[in-house]
């Protein structure tokens, strides 16, 4: 998968499935206890858009995107 290209269906159902299992959302309410990336929840809430073919990034994706 190209860094353009949309996610495919399955991977993007299986993102969706672990973001909304309440054992993933007690340890992201623990993140404060282990190095996470700060913009991990506002991307992780946005996986139907950031999954639409359609998807192009609003000014504030772009300013919470960092690259290391």
């Amino acid at each position: 998968m190209a860094d353009t290209e949309p996610f495919e269906s399955e991977l993007l159902d299986a993102m969706k499935k672990l973001w909304n299992d309440n054992g993933v959302q007690q340890c992201f309410n623990r993140s404060n206890e282990y190095q996470l990336n700060d913009s991990a929840k506002y991307f992780l809430d946005k996986l139907d858009e950031i999954g639409s073919r359609q998807y192009l990034p609003s000014t504030q994706d772009i300013l919470r995107t960092r690259v290391k």
